[in-house]
């Protein structure tokens, strides 16, 4: 047996019979995860930046309640007005945010392409006596 006739009776029992290879009867791929996948990519980084802004909040809100509490105030009062606090805060800070009241990036702007006009070359004249010896 040839080498030919090795590779077409491969390829007969593959495709089961026919002359060419159909391939499976349903697309494979990678489903619902690379969209979700994609969705988080894009959802994930704006979740961290606000569990952190959350979390900046909370610690400065207790260090408050903290002092409130050392100084005499009772814990339920201070908790209360401080929470209220943090939550005005993170409001605030939330519609800055949502206002792009950010920092831009700003980038330098191109020069400003000069257009030459090429010069005419002068001709270059050769005496008589050049050809002369």
């Amino acid at each position: 047996m040839t080498r030919q006739d090795h590779i077409t009776e491969f390829y007969l029992h593959q495709a089961g019979g026919g002359q060419y290879y159909e391939g499976s009867s349903y697309q494979k791929g990678h489903g619902i995860g690379s969209w979700l996948g994609g969705l988080f990519r894009t959802v994930l980084p704006l979740l961290k930046s606000g569990a952190t802004a959350v979390g900046r909040e909370a610690a400065r809100a207790g260090a408050h309640v903290l002092a409130d509490v050392v100084s005499g105030d009772t814990f339920a009062d201070s908790a209360k007005r401080h929470a209220g606090e943090a939550v005005q805060n993170l409001k605030r800070k939330a519609a800055s945010a949502m206002n792009g009241s950010g920092r831009a990036i700003k980038r330098p702007k191109p020069a400003p392409k000069r257009h030459t006009v090429a010069k005419p070359r002068a001709s270059r004249s050769y005496s008589p006596d050049f050809f002369v010896k």
